[in-house]
């Protein structure tokens, strides 16, 4: 799986960190959780702290990045650039 596509389930940051832990998602690109809802900066520093993310490079969040703080948004610009939105 290079690309799952998450978005509009309603997922919180324990569903978030879940999947951040999931080995079988090594080697994912792609991250849509836009819509998800309830993601707040615990989840996205799951998904950054992330081993089995590490080669994630696009990070779909939106609309719900108004979520999270101006802290996380940075740390995702940094890790992501470009890739997430």
């Amino acid at each position: 799986v290079r690309t799952l596509r998450m978005s509009h389930v309603g997922l919180r940051d324990a569903e978030v960190e879940m999947l951040a832990g999931c080995p079988r998602l090594a080697g994912l690109s792609a991250l849509d959780l836009g819509g998800a809802g309830f993601v707040t900066d615990a989840g996205v520093d799951a998904l950054l702290a992330s081993l089995h993310l590490a080669g994630l490079t696009h990070l779909t969040l939106a609309p719900w990045m108004g979520r999270i703080t101006a802290e996380a948004k940075v740390k995702l610009r940094a890790r992501l650039g470009d890739g997430v939105s």
